[in-house]
């Protein structure tokens, strides 16, 4: 198969995931118990259509990154470069998770405190969309070293995820 035509299908891919996560919000959209809830606080529910729109397109799009990581599997440099990249991802959600706990006990005024504080929380919501991509692709990993980084990664993402979200239990 030719390069543009593998590139083309992973676009192509990621494209019908963005449709997917537009055509879930806007059903969502449609409800009638969803206009009266927006008409209310239409700042509130601008910010859930997009978490939801964020996460929807999360899970949709791990089918294309898988395509794209069974495509660039013959390349071991750019497959032991994403593999470190994930790592540095998932230890920003660590340190995100770190900080929303470490603030969630402090009463600080508006600040620099409750600024970090909202960043981790905005930076763990990604956690649920990228610990399922970066298992999606270990096994497609060339090389254990590999493997071992992105599993490791997915650990990481997921306990930040948990950890950042205990309260939601």
């Amino acid at each position: 198969m030719r390069a543009f035509i593998k590139v083309s299908l992973v676009l192509a891919a990621y494209v019908v995931a963005f449709v997917v996560a537009t055509g879930v919000v806007h059903l969502r959209e449609l409800r009638p118990q969803w206009q009266a809830t927006a008409q209310a606080s239409p700042g509130m529910s601008a910010f859930a259509d997009f978490i939801l729109f964020v996460e929807v397109f999360g899970v949709a799009a791990a089918a294309p990154t898988a395509l794209a990581s069974y495509f660039l599997r013959p390349f071991r440099r750019i497959c032991t470069v994403f593999a470190t990249g994930c790592l540095t991802l998932a230890a920003t959600g660590l340190l995100a998770a770190v900080v929303v706990v470490w603030t969630r006990g402090l009463h600080a005024e508006i600040g620099l405190l409750q600024a970090l504080a909202l960043a981790g929380e905005l930076r763990t919501f990604l956690s649920p969309i990228l610990a399922p991509s970066f298992l999606v692709s270990v096994p497609l990993a060339p090389t254990w070293r590999c493997r071992w980084i992105l599993l490791a990664a997915a650990a990481m993402e997921a306990a930040a995820f948990a950890s950042g979200h205990a309260w939601l239990l």
